[in-house]
């Protein structure tokens, strides 16, 4: 493994926050094998650090895992049956279904929409863009992921010239796919190459703000389990939304408000059984009402955004 600086702005000047034993991610990750260590070759005393950049507070993975060591990982590490039954299930498509029917009513309208599914996977979206009457292509390294999907006859390259060929694209789809690239800064200069004109793009990332990661920091010392996105091999960024919006402002993308989207904006109204959690749902509600009137966004989140692509 190599180090790297920092995926944003490109200092080497950086502070560790935690650092990770195989164990410590791979026991929560319900998909990989339990040989994993054989598989990889990883000792029992390799730590992997996730680290804070000082000039630009980004947080990243300091080591970057060599080619041959993803290709490992996600073809037989990841297990086949277990990556396709949490992505082949109900809630799987009904959330990419929202966030598809959002992309078709913000994509430049009057002509023919093409898409690009970067980071495919297992080739869903292509399927649900299919159905809609879009022309979906998909992006994907990995053997395993494309050769399943394939299956599905969508279209899917693994070389970025091929991908080129295929331009423009209107719609383009990052589904958890950014915090996975050692070089998102570079992936976004390539994606608005080959975007069209005013083209949108809907992007989704672990949601990684201060007093979250905090959090892991303190349910590491106290020997918990840590949540399966605290993964230094297959995640090697950790994106708040101010710096997903610095990444993606930096590619030509700003990020679209609540007023812009189409969607109705998400206030944080749940169903709650007892009178005194509703009455503090709807107060916290309330100011996010408030919020949107005033400002017109309300909870933004790297979980959930959408990119316009700036001409």
């Amino acid at each position: 493994m190599l180090r790297r600086p920092c995926p944003l702005c490109g200092s080497s000047d950086f502070e560790t926050i935690i650092e990770l034993e195989a164990e410590e991610f791979c026991r929560p990750n319900w998909s990989y094998r339990s040989d994993f260590r054989s598989i990889l070759g990883i000792g029992s005393s390799a730590l992997f650090p996730i680290v804070r950049c000082r000039a630009c507070s980004m947080v990243f993975a300091s080591l970057l895992p060599s080619p041959d060591f993803l290709a490992a990982l996600y073809d037989q590490v990841i297990e086949k049956e277990q990556c396709v039954a949490g992505s082949e299930n109900r809630s799987s498509y009904a959330r990419r279904l929202r966030y598809v029917a959002e992309l078709l009513d913000l994509a430049p309208a009057g002509e023919p929409i093409r898409a690009l599914d970067f980071g495919s996977g297992l080739g869903i979206t292509l399927r649900i863009l299919r159905a809609c009457d879009v022309d979906g292509i998909g992006f994907d390294p990995s053997a395993l992921r494309t050769t399943y999907s394939r299956e599905s006859k969508v279209v899917i390259v693994a070389d970025l010239e091929e991908l080129r060929r295929h331009a423009p694209y209107a719609v383009i789809v990052l589904d958890n796919v950014l915090e996975h690239i050692p070089d998102p800064t570079l992936t976004m200069s390539m994606l608005r190459e080959v975007s069209a004109k005013d083209a949108v793009a809907y992007v989704s990332v672990p949601p990684y703000e201060r007093a979250f990661l905090q959090r892991e920091v303190e349910r590491q010392r106290r020997g918990e389990a840590q949540d399966m996105t605290l993964n230094p091999w297959e995640h090697l960024n950790y994106f708040s939304l101010k710096h997903l919006d610095a990444l993606m402002l930096g590619g030509g993308f700003r990020r679209l408000t609540a007023v812009e989207r189409t969607g109705a904006p998400v206030l944080g109204l749940r169903p709650e059984k007892r009178r005194g959690a509703r009455w503090k749902n709807a107060a916290a509600s309330a100011l996010r009402l408030a919020t949107y009137a005033t400002r017109g966004d309300v909870l933004p989140t790297g979980e959930h955004a959408f990119y316009r692509r700036i001409p």
